[in-house]
């Protein structure tokens, strides 16, 4: 009963996290420490630009496409060493 309770708070949790768009500022953030990594620099280069701009209009969803494609350009090793850093639970 324990187990189920603590998989429910977390979904509630990830849920809470994805609509704050200050999650995915820090995301985007933290995988731009990650800039040497990516396989298509000039499209990560892309992507950040237009990861910035949905983050002055508060754009969640599009905050939220921009991660999730950046996530895609890294090598699978790093994707998963990013997203353990940011909580596993939410990618």
């Amino acid at each position: 009963m324990l187990k189920h309770h603590t998989r429910q708070l977390t979904t509630v949790k990830v849920q809470l996290l994805q609509k704050d768009p200050g999650f995915w500022m820090g995301f985007l953030g933290h995988l731009h420490q990650q800039q040497d990594k990516f396989t298509d620099r000039a499209g990560a280069r892309r992507l950040f630009a237009e990861g910035a701009a949905a983050a002055q209009r508060r754009d969640i969803a599009s905050l939220e496409s921009v991660v999730q494609q950046l996530l895609r350009m890294l090598p699978p090793d790093v994707a998963n060493s990013v997203k353990s850093g940011i909580g596993s639970d939410v990618m």
